[in-house]
């Protein structure tokens, strides 16, 4: 219930453009392990192992908005994986963003609903696989928050299944 209540506020907060960013640098690293330690709960629940993947990279970013961000994209990935399965985090540096990816091997998105991942209350067929909540608005947030950074994000469905979300902040 909080989430949903803290989903429906950061989501009327972003509509009326009161949303502020207090830019600084941030060591991709150092984000990464904060998601790593913050989710480790909620993936040990289901016995889902976070990896962290490759971290290069300094990100131009609002500390409390990129953990925003993160938290969304891993919470996602757990929530949507079954049990005894991983979920990697990494970054790199490509031209002038810093390329964070979030992958996993859950059931992936059926092609015909990729279309409204990024949409406010865009839900796809794909359930979570424990029971979990959905507000719908989580991918709406995240695409906001990295719109707002003047980066970009997007989907990507590997041919082993699974998948994998990323975004790119500027250096």
């Amino acid at each position: 219930m909080n989430d949903l209540i803290m989903d429906f506020l950061e989501s009327s907060s972003l509509e009326n453009g009161k949303t502020q960013l207090d830019l600084e640098a941030i060591t991709m690293e150092d984000a990464i392990w904060e998601a790593i330690f913050r989710h480790g709960p909620s993936a040990n629940a289901k016995n889902i192992t976070l990896l962290m993947g490759e971290t290069k990279g300094v990100a131009l970013a609002d500390s409390k908005r990129l953990a925003q961000i993160m938290t969304n994209l891993v919470s996602n990935a757990i929530k949507y994986s079954p049990h005894n399965r991983f979920v990697t985090i990494a970054s790199s540096v490509k031209e002038n963003y810093v390329h964070v990816s979030v992958s996993d091997e859950g059931a992936g998105i059926p092609e015909d609903e990729r279309s409204m991942l990024f949409e406010a209350f865009g839900r796809t067929s794909i359930q979570p696989t424990d029971g979990e909540s959905s507000t719908g608005l989580g991918l709406w947030i995240v695409k906001e928050l990295v719109t707002l950074h003047g980066g970009r994000l997007g989907y990507e469905a590997p041919a082993s299944g699974g998948s994998i979300f990323w975004f790119e902040l500027p250096v």
